[in-house]
């Protein structure tokens, strides 16, 4: 079964790379990345584009508990070598602090490892 999910970008105001993210055509091939040494986040996700990193998959957490965002989720699925296609989204966000539409919104997708329902003929 196919997992399609969007979501926005982060840390391109430290990549500097915010310009190159509200210019690529929806569509655009992008590569995640995992980042295990990474000293803010042992579950970073870094994006590229070619060889130039726009941001970060998003990872939360508060005070005193563990990270619970989408690299959370992602991460062990990369480490396990599962493919994760990503793009520039085609769908205008939803999500609040995006005050332009369809700009800094990346969709992602990935097999899931379960059996696709079967329809069974009647």
């Amino acid at each position: 079964m196919r997992v399609v999910r969007q979501f926005v970008i982060t840390g391109t105001s430290f990549t500097g790379a915010w310009e190159h993210v509200v210019k690529l055509r929806p569509g655009v091939p992008l590569t995640m990345t995992r980042e295990p040494n990474n000293k803010y986040d042992h579950e970073a996700i870094a994006v590229y584009w070619g060889k130039l990193k726009l941001g970060y998959v998003p990872n939360t957490a508060e005070a005193g508990k563990p990270r619970n965002g989408l690299a959370h989720e992602l991460a062990p699925l990369l480490d396990s070598g599962v493919q994760i296609l990503c793009t520039k989204s085609k769908r205008i966000s939803q999500f609040p602090g995006v005050t332009v539409p369809n700009l800094a919104t990346l969709v992602f997708a990935y097999e899931d490892g379960k059996p696709e329902p079967t329809k069974e003929v009647p």
